[in-house]
């Protein structure tokens, strides 16, 4: 027989309350949420309270001690070289029908360009948007006959200082689409800034340009393509048209990529 003592003590023992603890979200974090800036030991010394997690959570996006909850937002700098070609025409042609006739159309020609970007990323927007400035090259030499047979040449030797906004569209973490705005303030025309021909020379003098671009980015890498609409080259000379325009097919390489934050 159970004494009167024992069956309290067992009774006792029925009646205590176990506290029974689930460390399984340990192996969660270990398994799913960790990068080079955390460890294993980060991990099984981890309490299940918000000051821990939190601590932790901060070391895997790399925020940082003074770091908030959420993504710090900055601005990102990239710059690139943007060598390319240039599929473009140049026409000139009187706009008085009483003065002498000139009609020379220069044809179409395949050329080089070079490039050098440098762009901004906003940090607003998720990183979409972005403002950025291309120097670059563009040469165009040809000759031709007018209407009345004399002789006309032209060596266009430009350097372009094109501002334009960008805005991306992301397909995955290595690969994006963009799509360009592009106003082209300022042309520099050196070697030769003339049309030349049998009486007379036309001073170059290029006026304000627009472009329109689109292409994507693997990584460091781009292809834009970017179509230049009709550009004055004579705007000095009242009775004349020039139209300068065509096409570009621009590779790019970044050679600083500063990343902003990450989009969502």
């Amino acid at each position: 027989m159970v004494d009167n003592s024992d069956s309290k003590f067992i009774h006792g023992l029925l009646q205590q309350e176990f506290v029974k603890t689930n460390n399984g979200f340990i192996q969660q974090l270990w398994e799913h949420v960790r990068n080079d800036e955390t460890s294993y030991s980060d991990v099984v010394e981890l309490k299940y309270k918000k000051s821990d997690l939190v601590n932790y959570f901060r070391k895997y996006d790399k925020l940082g001690k003074d770091a908030s909850g959420a993504n710090e937002k900055k601005y990102a700098f990239n710059l690139k070289i943007t060598p390319g070609i240039n599929y473009s025409s140049v026409q000139i042609s009187t706009t008085n029908n009483n003065l002498k006739k000139f009609n020379v159309d220069f044809g179409t020609q395949l050329n080089y360009r070079l490039g050098f970007e440098a762009e901004c990323v906003f940090p607003f927007n998720n990183n979409k948007w972005s403002l950025f400035i291309e120097p670059t090259y563009q040469h165009f030499n040809s000759s031709n006959n007018d209407e009345l047979g004399n002789m006309a040449s032209i060596n266009l030797n430009i350097i372009d200082l094109p501002i334009g906004i960008r805005h991306y569209f992301f397909l995955n973490d290595n690969f994006k689409i963009h799509l360009n705005a592009i106003i082209n303030p300022v042309s520099i025309v050196c070697v030769d800034p003339q049309i030349h021909y049998s009486y007379s020379d036309l001073n170059i003098n290029p006026m304000i340009s627009f472009a329109f671009g689109g292409g994507f980015d693997y990584k460091r890498l781009s292809l834009e393509f970017r179509y230049y609409p009709s550009r004055s080259l004579t705007n000095s000379y009242m009775n004349l048209s020039s139209d300068y325009q065509g096409f570009s097919i621009i590779a790019g390489y970044k050679i600083l990529d500063t990343k902003g934050t990450k989009k969502k």
